[in-house]
């Protein structure tokens, strides 16, 4: 539904926020890698700094201590 909403509304926030996906299939040998709806509900990250490369950093060290 369009409630007319676009971009712009609110100023850009001082955080970038990145997003990962959190499975223990990558531990697997011979697993299939592809997203599927098994992958959906494994779980996610987020990492959040000012700086974008630090923001992917901390998405991917969370991910990695959350993969068990």
């Amino acid at each position: 539904v369009d409630v007319g909403l676009r971009p712009g509304l609110a100023p850009d926030g001082p955080l970038v926020a990145v997003k990962a996906p959190v499975g223990s299939l990558w531990r697997l040998p011979g697993v299939d890698l592809q997203p599927g709806p098994e992958m959906r509900s494994t779980g996610e990250v987020l990492g959040l700094d000012a700086d974008p490369a630090v923001a992917h950093a901390r998405a991917r060290e969370a991910a990695a201590a959350h993969s068990g």
